[in-house]
C-alpha cells in the first residue's frame, strides 16, 4: 500500500514543485523599466506605463483597459483624442482593480473619457477629460477613490458623475462644464482638504477644495467673492444637501492655466489637393507658435492655413512656448491626403519670358495649364507649331503674332489665345551670319534641326553640313548617316553683303547603341483542352544568343528560340523566358499564361440516343501514382475495366450503363452499346484505362464476322473512333478481347472487320465452326471490396499499399503501456 500512495502523491508534488519554479521565474523576470504605450492597448500586468506621444484617430471602443492591480499610468501631458463613430468610445477604463494611479493625460472628444468602475485606491492625478458626449469622468461603486489636479471641462455630459460608492475624495480640480456633477444615490463624499498653503490647480497659494465654473461664467467660484484674497470663496458650495465643498477656490486674479500645446483643424481627410485651416487650441499664454505640416512645410501663425497637395498620410506638430515654458502636441497621422478622383477641370494657360524684340527672338513659352493634360498643341503665329508642354521658339520675321495653346486629357480639351500679342521688329544690327540647333549629338542616323540666327535681315541661306550635304532653306533639317565629327557652315546674304559662321565639330554622330536586352515572347494560343500543343514565339530585343523557358508545369523546358509545347494536363501554367547575349540577361515572365482544362469524361448523348436499361457503380479511394483498380461488372459485355493512376487519386467512382438505343452515326452491327462514366477524378489522373470484354461466338457467326473483326469503339468530338482492340483468348462460347481507351465516354462493342489484333497462340485453330462442347468457362475470380450499393459491380486493387497504424495500432500500444505499469505497481 505505500508505494501505491507513493506513486500517487508523486505527480502532485512534481506539479507543485514546477509551479514554484514558474513564480520564481515571474518573480525574477518582473520588468522594472517603464513599458510604452504605442496605441490601443489592454493592461493585464502591474506595472509603470507612459505614454511618448498623443494619439489622434478614429479610435472606438476603449483606447486602455487597465485589467491589473498595482499599475502606474503616465501620459506625460500628452493627448489621446479621437474622432471614431462609435457609440460606445471609452479613454481608460479601470474595472475592479486596485492601487491604480492615471497621472497627466488629456482625453479628448471620447463618449466617456475616464471610467473607474468598482476596486478601491484608485488615483486620478490630472486625467483631463474635455469635449466628451456623455461624461468626463464616471466612479461608479468606488470605494476611497480620489480625484484631483485635473481639468474637466467642455464635456457635454456632466464633467464628473459619481454612481454609488463610499469614501471618495475630490479636491484640488478645475470644473468648467454646463453640468459639472452628476450623484447618484445618498452617499457623502469629501470635496476639500484642510486648508493648506500650496499651490493649487488655480496657481493660488492654498490647497482647498476645487474651482467650479460654467462655460457663461455662472459658476460658484465665479460669482461668490473672495474677501482676504486667500484664493479660496467666503461661501462653501452645497453640491446637494450633504455633499458640500466647504474650501471652494477662486480665481481672484485671473490668471493662465498651464501651458499646453493643443489644436483642431476644420477638416482632417479629403482628396489632393487639401485645404486645411488649423485654430490653436492652447492652454496657458503662448507667445509664440511653430508648426510643422508634415510634407516639408511650417508656418509661425497661431491660426494657419495649409494645402496638402500630394496624396499620403501626414504628421502634424505644434510647439507653443509663453518665454519660459514650451510645450509640444504631435499628432501621428493627422491628416489622411487622398488620391483625386475628381482631376481639376481642365483650363489651358502658359506665359512667356519676353514679349517683343528684334528678329531673331527666342522666346521661352511655359506651360501653367491647370487639370492633368496630356497633350499639348502650340500655334506660335508665325506658321510654326509644337507638341512640346514648354517649347522654345524663335522668331525669324518682323510682325506681331498671337499665340495659342490646345491642351487636352484624353477626353476634354481646351484652348487659351495669349491676350497681349508678340511684337517682333526688323533687325537693326549689321548682317551677322549665325545659327543653333536643337540637338548637337546622337547616334546614327542621326537628325538635326539647324535655327538661322542671323542677323541683319538675311535673304539667301547657303548650308555646308560636313557631310558634303548642302542646303539654301533658312531652317533645314539634316540626317548624318555616318558616324564622325562634323563642322557646319552658313553663309548668310542680304543681297549687299555675304558673311560666314563655321562650327568646328559642332555635329557628333555615334555608332548606333545595340538594343537593350530585353526578354518577350507569344503564343499561338493560350488557352485550350488536353492535350494543348502550343507554339511559342520569341520576340526579344537586343543581341540574344541564348534562351531559356520554364513552361509551369514542373518538369517542362527549351532552349529553342521558338519552341513547341505540349501540355496534357489540366491547369493554369506561367511561362517564363529568360535571354542571354553572354554579358547581360532579363527574364519575362507572364502570369497564368496558359489554360488548360480536361476533355470532358462525359460525350453528347447524340451518339448514342437515349438512357441506360441497367447499369453498375463502382467505387474506389486512396490510390498512389502506379497503382490500379480493377473494377468487374456482370451483364453488360464489359467484364472488366481497369484503371491505372497518374497522379495520386483520393476517390474514384465508375459507372458503366447500357444504352437502349441503338448508336447514331455508326454504320455497322453493334453487339453492345455502353455509356461509362467517371466521376471524382479527372482524366489527367489517369495513365490507362484498359477495358475487357467478350462475345458471343453465335453473335460473331449470325453477322457474319470472325474473331478478328470485332473492335471496342469510342466516342469522341462527335465521331466514332475505333480503339486498339486484341484479342485475349477463346473459349468453346466466347471470345475475349482487350481495349485501351484515352477516356471515357459511350462506347460500343461492335464490327470492324480486319481491325482486330490477333496474338500468335490466342486463337484455336478450328475457329468460330468448332463444334460448341459443354465444358464450362473458367470462372471469374476476384476479391470484392464494398463500393456504392447501386450496381452488380466489385473491385480489386492491383497495387498493395502499405498499412497504417489506425487505431488498433494505437490501442496496442496503449494496452502494452498498461501492462507495464501494472506489472511496475504490483512489484
Amino acid at each position: 500500500m505505500s508505494k501505491i500512495i507513493h506513486w500517487r502523491w508523486l505527480p502532485i508534488v512534481a506539479g507543485l514543485m514546477m509551479a514554484l519554479c514558474c513564480c520564481a521565474g515571474v518573480a525574477a523576470g518582473a520588468p522594472t523599466d517603464p513599458v510604452e504605450i504605442t496605441g490601443p492597448t489592454e493592461i493585464t500586468e502591474p506595472g509603470h506605463y507612459i505614454l511618448k506621444n498623443s494619439f489622434y484617430g478614429a479610435y472606438n471602443g476603449t483606447f486602455i483597459t487597465i485589467g491589473s492591480n498595482d499599475v502606474l499610468l503616465d501620459g506625460h501631458g500628452y493627448t489621446i483624442m479621437t474622432n471614431g463613430t462609435g457609440s460606445d468610445r471609452t479613454g481608460i477604463l479601470v474595472e475592479n482593480r486596485g492601487n491604480v494611479t492615471i497621472a497627466n493625460v488629456y482625453l479628448n472628444s471620447f463618449d466617456e473619457g475616464c471610467v473607474v468602475r468598482g476596486g478601491t485606491g484608485v488615483e486620478l492625478l490630472g486625467a483631463n477629460p474635455l469635449n466628451c458626449e456623455r461624461v468626463g469622468i464616471k466612479l461608479e461603486n468606488t470605494a476611497g477613490c480620489t480625484v484631483h489636479k485635473c481639468t474637466i471641462s467642455e464635456n457635454k455630459g456632466p464633467g464628473l458623475e459619481i454612481i454609488e460608492g463610499a469614501e471618495n475624495t475630490i479636491f484640488n480640480n478645475r470644473f468648467k462644464n454646463t453640468e459639472n456633477v452628476r450623484l447618484s444615490g445618498q452617499n457623502i463624499y469629501v470635496w476639500n482638504q484642510t486648508k493648506t498653503e500650496g499651490e493649487n490647480i488655480l496657481l493660488g497659494p492654498y490647497l482647498g477644495g476645487n474651482f467650479w465654473a460654467t462655460p457663461d461664467g455662472d459658476g460658484w467660484s465665479e460669482t461668490h467673492p473672495d474677501s482676504d484674497s486667500d484664493g479660496i470663496c467666503e461661501e462653501p458650495f452645497y453640491l446637494t444637501e450633504n455633499n458640500v465643498d466647504f474650501l471652494p477656490l477662486h480665481q481672484s486674479q485671473p490668471g493662465a492655466p498651464d501651458l499646453r500645446a493643443d489644436f483642431t483643424a476644420n477638416v482632417t481627410s479629403g482628396e489632393a489637393p487639401l485645404a486645411v485651416q488649423f485654430t490653436d487650441n492652447s492652454a496657458g499664454a503662448p507667445t509664440t507658435w511653430a508648426w510643422d505640416f508634415g510634407d516639408g512645410a511650417n508656418s509661425t501663425e497661431q491660426h494657419p492655413s495649409h494645402v496638402y497637395a500630394a496624396p499620403g498620410p501626414y504628421n502634424v506638430t505644434l510647439t507653443v512656448s509663453d518665454g519660459e515654458l514650451t510645450k509640444t502636441e504631435a499628432r501621428t497621422w493627422y491628416i489622411d491626403v487622398k488620391e483625386s478622383t475628381s482631376p481639376a477641370p481642365l483650363e489651358a494657360n502658359f506665359s512667356v519670358d519676353i514679349t517683343a524684340g528684334e528678329t531673331p527672338l527666342k522666346v521661352q513659352f511655359t506651360d501653367t495649364s491647370a487639370g492633368d493634360p496630356t497633350t499639348w498643341a502650340w500655334d506660335f503665329g508665325d506658321g510654326a507649331n509644337s507638341t512640346e508642354q514648354h517649347p522654345i521658339h524663335y522668331y525669324q520675321t518682323p510682325g506681331t503674332y498671337n499665340v495659342t495653346l490646345t491642351i487636352s486629357d484624353g477626353t476634354n480639351d481646351d484652348t487659351y489665345v495669349m491676350p497681349d500679342s508678340l511684337e517682333i521688329t526688323p533687325s537693326s544690327r549689321p548682317l551677322m551670319a549665325n545659327f543653333t540647333a536643337y540637338e548637337t549629338t546622337g547616334a546614327m542616323p542621326f537628325v538635326v534641326k539647324f535655327i538661322d540666327l542671323s542677323t541683319g535681315n538675311p535673304t539667301a541661306w547657303s548650308w555646308d553640313f560636313g557631310d558634303n550635304g548642302t542646303s539654301d532653306i533658312q531652317n533645314p533639317v539634316h540626317t548624318y548617316e555616318e558616324a564622325g565629327t562634323y563642322n557646319v557652315t552658313l553663309i548668310a546674304s542680304n543681297g549687299t553683303a555675304n558673311r560666314t559662321l563655321t562650327m568646328k565639330d559642332y555635329v557628333t554622330v555615334e555608332e548606333s547603341a545595340p538594343k537593350p536586352i530585353a526578354a518577350n515572347f507569344t503564343a499561338d494560343t493560350t488557352s485550350g483542352k488536353t492535350p494543348l500543343t502550343v507554339h511559342f514565339n520569341d520576340t526579344s530585343t537586343g543581341n540574344v544568343t541564348t534562351w531559356e523557358w520554364s513552361f509551369g508545369d514542373g518538369t517542362g523546358s527549351s532552349s529553342l528560340q521558338h519552341p513547341t509545347y505540349v501540355y496534357k494536363k489540366s491547369g493554369t501554367y506561367t511561362v517564363s523566358l529568360t535571354v542571354s547575349d553572354g554579358e547581360t540577361d532579363d527574364t519575362l515572365t507572364r502570369e497564368s499564361y496558359i489554360t488548360v482544362t480536361t476533355q470532358s469524361t462525359r460525350r453528347s448523348s447524340s451518339g448514342g440516343g437515349g438512357g441506360g436499361t441497367s447499369s453498375n457503380v463502382g467505387v474506389r479511394s486512396g490510390l498512389n501514382s502506379g497503382d490500379s483498380v480493377v473494377f468487374t461488372f456482370k451483364g453488360l459485355g464489359v467484364s472488366e475495366v481497369k484503371v491505372t493512376a497518374a497522379d495520386r487519386i483520393d476517390g474514384i467512382r465508375l459507372s458503366l450503363k447500357k444504352a437502349s438505343d441503338e448508336p447514331e452515326g455508326l454504320e455497322t452491327a453493334v453487339y453492345q452499346y455502353l455509356l461509362a462514366d467517371m466521376t471524382y477524378a479527372m482524366e489527367d489522373d489517369i495513365e490507362e484505362i484498359v477495358f475487357s470484354f467478350d462475345v458471343l461466338k453465335s453473335w460473331l457467326k449470325d453477322h457474319d464476322a470472325g474473331a478478328g473483326d470485332i473492335v471496342l469503339w469510342w466516342y469522341d468530338d462527335e465521331t466514332w473512333q475505333p480503339l486498339r482492340t486484341e484479342v485475349v483468348k477463346e473459349t468453346n462460347t466466347r471470345v475475349y478481347y482487350q481495349a485501351v481507351s484515352p477516356g471515357f465516354s459511350y462506347f460500343a462493342i461492335a464490327v470492324g472487320e480486319g481491325m482486330t489484333i490477333i496474338p500468335e497462340g490466342a486463337l484455336s485453330e478450328s475457329g468460330l465452326d468448332a463444334e460448341e462442347t459443354t465444358v464450362p468457362e473458367e470462372p471469374e475470380t476476384t476479391d470484392s471490396v464494398l463500393s456504392e450499393p447501386t450496381g452488380n459491380v466489385t473491385t480489386t486493387e492491383t497495387t498493395a499499399q502499405p498499412a497504417s497504424p489506425g487505431v488498433v495500432g494505437v490501442v496496442l500500444a496503449l494496452l502494452a503501456v498498461g501492462l507495464v505499469v501494472l506489472f511496475v505497481r504490483r512489484r
